[in-house]
Formats: C-alpha cells, structure tokens, sequence
C-alpha cells in the first residue's frame, strides 16, 4: 500500500517539477529521461546471472543520485 501511495505521489512531483523548470516541454522531456534511467533495472531480469544483475540493479542506483 505504501508503494501504491508513494508512486503517484513522486510522479506528481516530478512532473510539477518539471514543469516548473522547462515550461510546457517538461514533461515531454521527462518522459524521455525517466525510461532511460529505468532500462538497467529493467534488464537486470534478464541477466544470465546474479552478479551481473545486482551490477545493473546497483548501476540504476547509482545514477539516480
């Protein structure tokens, strides 16, 4: 429930943000830049194995800061 809460809530914020920033082209922008910073997680399921996908899962946690 927690997750289901917090969701929405950051993506408001996000976006506000983003708009705030650039205008009427901000979240366009930010929906270009979000999936991007999302693949490495995303493929971390596919990974041959679990090094590797804790490499990806840390790769996308790093670069969120």
């Amino acid at each position: 429930m927690a997750f289901s809460m917090a969701g929405p809530l950051l993506g408001g914020w996000l976006v506000d943000r983003a708009v705030r920033r650039r205008g009427a082209t901000g979240p366009l922008r930010l929906l270009v830049a979000v999936p991007l910073l999302a693949l490495p997680s995303g493929l971390a399921v596919l990974a041959p194995g679990a090094f590797s996908a804790m490499l990806l899962v840390a790769s996308r946690a790093r670069s969120s800061r």
